[in-house]
């Protein structure tokens, strides 16, 4: 617990002396807020918010994947993935961004009521570090 709470100390007083570097990394955050079955189960909304960095100027990407295990040894799985174009969000650091993708199974079984492993991600376009969320989360209508 000790070496813990140096190790954040030392952070914290880091933080102001690295803030020019840290935003010169772009960095993400992703958080998942909820995932919904679609038709049936063809498909699961998921949506999430994502909240940008100041000074992104070359878009992103936003993918977002589920996999649930259906009974009788099958497993309905699916990802999509989405871009945006420069100014297609607010990159301030701050604003949550709301985000919705429709992932469809790719493996001929739908999604069902349950539990499924949900992740959502975002990134930069140019050659910045990743935030993803992944969350079990109980798929229903």
């Amino acid at each position: 617990m000790r070496k813990v709470l140096t190790s954040l100390a030392i952070s914290v007083l880091l933080l102001p002396a690295l803030a020019g570097s840290v935003s010169a990394q772009a960095v993400y955050t992703v958080e998942i807020q909820s995932a919904t079955l679609l038709a049936k189960g063809a498909a699961v909304e998921v949506t999430f918010d994502m909240v940008c960095p100041r000074g992104v100027y070359a878009g992103f990407q936003a993918t977002a994947d589920v996999t649930q295990r259906v009974g009788g040894g099958k497993v309905a799985s699916g990802s999509i993935g989405a871009y945006g174009a420069n100014g297609a969000w607010t990159c301030d650091g701050v604003t949550p961004n709301h985000v919705i993708l429709n992932v469809k199974s790719t493996t001929g079984t739908a999604f069902k009521n349950g539990v499924a492993l949900v992740t959502a991600a975002a990134k930069g376009m140019s050659a910045t570090p990743y935030a993803q969320d992944v969350e079990e989360m109980r798929l229903q209508k």
